[in-house]
Order: structure tokens, then sequence, then C-alpha cells
């Protein structure tokens, strides 16, 4: 073999002992409006986070001045912003160096403006006129674009010393989701499309449904996953099962410091 391609080889190995040193969170929390999800992110940053917003959700934050210390808002601009946010971590720009957690809120609705973006851009033009049926809905190819940029950004992001927490609403089952009786999978997930959906997926360590027990009643966040709600969890000190949602920052303190 190569000499110089052996020495490639082992300059990409990684030991076990180093990696667990390097315990960085990466979860996706979605559900219901009102429900607690973004308390929630702020509630698992370590000492200081940065808030990436793209609706108004982020206002919650002013029922709980305890934690408004703890983050910093940035309106979301864009794919390459979310980037350009990771890459100055990594080089230790101030102020973007002295946040410990990313959290995106909701990346959802985020996925949704990069999806009219490109619907905007791309519908005057001629070409792509004669593959888009209907030039002010998105197509099959602006969810392929998105997915791609999704990807570039995650990448970025995994590369950062950054925790991220990404946060969406919950896609409402369909009329024949209910109604399938073969195939009855994953009804109930994040609000994403597809694609975009499945870059996350293989990114995150925990994947956390949360609702509300009956009318006003408890909050709560599922780590199981079922053939109709999705869900998981990759930390050692969180079972796949359902807590209360004050029971999960604990939780991952614990996972932490082990």
């Amino acid at each position: 073999m190569d000499p110089n391609f052996l020495a490639q080889l082992e300059a990409l190995e990684e030991k076990f002992a180093s990696l667990q040193e390097r315990k960085l969170l990466r979860a996706l929390l979605y559900g219901d409006p009102g429900v607690g999800k973004t308390t929630l992110a702020i509630n698992l940053i370590q000492n200081k986070g940065l808030l990436v917003t793209s609706d108004s959700a982020w206002q919650v934050i002013y029922k709980y001045p305890e934690l408004q210390h703890k983050i910093t808002r940035y309106p979301f601009k864009g794919f390459t912003q979310v980037q350009a946010i990771a890459q100055a971590h990594k080089e230790g720009i101030v102020p973007y160096c002295n946040y410990d957690t990313l959290i995106w809120d909701p990346v959802s609705s985020a996925v949704d403006v990069v999806l009219r973006n490109l619907l905007e851009a791309k519908r005057k033009t001629i070409d792509w006129k004669k593959h888009q049926p209907d030039p002010d809905v998105e197509g099959w190819p602006h969810y392929r674009i998105a997915a791609r940029l999704l990807l570039d950004t995650v990448i970025e992001l995994n590369e950062s010393e950054l925790n991220v927490i990404y946060v969406a609403h919950i896609k409402e089952p369909t009329k024949n989701d209910k109604e399938d009786r073969v195939v009855k999978r994953f009804s109930i997930r994040p609000d994403l499309p597809e694609a975009c959906f499945k870059v996350l997926h293989k990114e995150v360590q925990l994947l956390g449904w949360l609702y509300k027990e009956n009318h006003g009643g408890q909050r709560k966040i599922q780590f199981e996953g079922t053939t109709s709600e999705t869900a998981k969890s990759q930390l050692s000190t969180v079972e796949e099962i359902t807590y209360n949602v004050n029971q999960l920052p604990e939780l991952v303190t614990k996972w932490r410091n082990q």
C-alpha cells in the first residue's frame, strides 16, 4: 500500500475515549404550538446559547426572565447564515465562540422560508418553467435543493464544538395515514419535507415528541419510536420511554457528566 495513503488513513483514526470527551448534544424536539419546545431547548443550554428564529415562537421567553440571560437571538436569514455562525465559532471569533449551544427554532419554518426563496429565484427562469407545472408552488427540484443545502449546513454545524438543538412543528397525520391498514408507519413526525427530515434524523441523538397529556395536563416528551410516532434516544441516561418534560434537563446533565 502507498505509505502516504496509509498515513492519511491513520490520521483519520479517532479513539473511542477521545470521542467520549467531546460530548456534544444533537437533539430534535417537535410538537404542537405552545407545548414548551422553545423553553425546553433553552433549559438544555449549559451556559450561553444563541437562538436562530424563523417565526414568533421565541417571544415565549418574555414569560421567563430567568432564562433570558442564557440566549442571544438571531433572526433566520438563510442556511449560509447558520453556516457562518458555525464557522465563526470554530475560528474563535467573538461573540460566536462564547456560545456553547445553537438552538434552531423552528427549523421546519426555516426550510419553508428557503423553499419560498428558491421558488422566487427560479420561477422567472424560462428553462425552469418547462419543468414546473405551477410557478406558484414548490416542485420536486426545490425540495431536493433545500435538502442538499440543509445537509451542507448540518455538516458545518457538526464540525463545530456547538451543541445543536433543532426545534420543529409537528406533522399531523393525514386522513390517508389514519386509514392505511397496510403501511401505518411514522404518521406523527416533525413537519419537514421527507428528504430534510431524513438529514436531521440521521444526525441527532435525541428525537423527542412533546405533547400535553389530556386537556391542560402535564407536558410530556416521548423518546420511544413506534409505528405511529417518530422518536429515539441514543443517550445512555435517557431511556426510550416517556418523561415529564421537566425531567429532561437533569438527564442530559447527567449524560454530560458521565
